[in-house]
């Protein structure tokens, strides 16, 4: 169960970070206009996240159904994302900047148990 949690915080870091590296979503979380050279960088690190997110599921529940939770965790994190960019722009980059020592929080607790 923690697993979820971890790829859930991890994921939507990385679609905010993907999300950042796009003109229109820049400016509604951030509210300038992006520096062409943060550009793939924001892209690079997001799908690295989204890459790394992976592990801890398939870790707990092995390749098969680990990915297709990987998959649901993705989709419920970037639906999440989808109603912050509509609803709360401004919170968006707070969310995703708590969401990753969040998960470290979340692996040292399931490390130490």
């Amino acid at each position: 169960m923690l697993s979820g949690l971890i790829t859930l915080a991890l994921t939507f870091t990385g679609f905010t970070l993907i999300a950042l590296s796009m003109d229109k979503h820049h400016a509604q979380i951030i509210g300038s206009e992006i520096n062409p050279k943060l550009r793939p960088a924001f892209m690079f690190f997001g799908w690295v996240l989204l890459i790394v997110s992976a592990v801890p599921c398939v870790q707990q529940y092995k390749i098969s159904i680990g990915l297709s939770a990987w998959f649901g965790c993705m989709s419920v994190s970037g639906s999440l994302l989808v109603l912050m960019l509509a609803y709360t722009p401004k919170k968006v980059f707070a969310g995703a900047a708590g969401a990753v020592p969040f998960a470290a929080l979340i692996f040292l607790i399931q490390v130490f148990l």
